[in-house]
C-alpha cells in the first residue's frame, strides 16, 4: 500500500486528523478575524494560533 492510498476499511486515522486540524485552524483564524477589534488582545492570537495549526496540519 502506497503512502498516499487510504485503507479499503475502517479509518484513515492521519487523514481525518490532518482534516480536523484544518477545520480547527480555519475556524479559529476566521473567529480571530470576525471578532477583530484593533486594541483588544485575544483576536490576533486567535488568528496567529489558527494560521500555526493550518501549518501544523499541512506538515502532516
Amino acid at each position: 500500500m502506497s503512502e498516499g492510498e487510504s485503507p479499503k476499511f475502517g479509518i484513515d486515522i492521519n487523514r481525518e486528523l490532518k482534516n480536523g486540524l484544518c477545520m480547527f485552524g480555519a475556524v479559529m483564524t476566521t473567529i480571530g478575524i470576525l471578532t477583530y477589534v484593533p486594541d483588544k488582545l485575544p483576536a490576533p492570537f486567535a488568528i496567529a494560533l489558527g494560521v500555526i495549526i493550518l501549518a501544523l496540519a499541512y506538515r502532516l
